[in-house]
């Protein structure tokens, strides 16, 4: 099995590893379901960049042993943390606002108060 390793930056999840004689090929399922199990399983996972970071490593993986290449690092964006957000929108006669509340995937959370402030701001706009 192959060793990775996590480095959790910039509200993104770097996943990397060292291709080498050794190394197995790697599986995206294996990978995404070890972040599902892992202290990351609250992060949004990065499904389509990880497939396409496995069929490389597979094809880098097999010049190596082939060619007998030194071992290459490797690395991809693995998940991703998103915060929370609240979308306001106001009706074209202006007599009603729409609030839209993103809960947050691995990131900062509002609460109810910071929900209410925007709107309660708009109640005294006049247009």
């Amino acid at each position: 099995m192959q060793n990775f390793e996590y480095k959790f930056s910039k509200k993104q999840l770097t996943l990397s590893t060292i291709l080498n004689q050794e190394s197995e090929p790697l599986d995206a399922s294996v990978i995404t379901k070890q972040l599902q199990h892992s202290e990351y399983s609250n992060l949004e996972v990065q499904i389509d960049n990880i497939a396409k970071f496995v069929k490389s490593a597979n094809i880098k993986l097999a010049d190596i042993k082939k060619n007998k290449l030194p071992p290459k690092p490797i690395e991809t964006i693995a998940a991703k943390a998103a915060d929370a957000m609240i979308s306001i929108s106001i009706d074209k006669e202006k007599m009603s606002v729409e609030a839209q509340v993103t809960t947050p995937i691995g990131g900062i959370h509002i609460d109810l108060a910071v929900i209410k402030k925007p709107v309660s701001i708009l109640e005294f706009v006049t247009v």
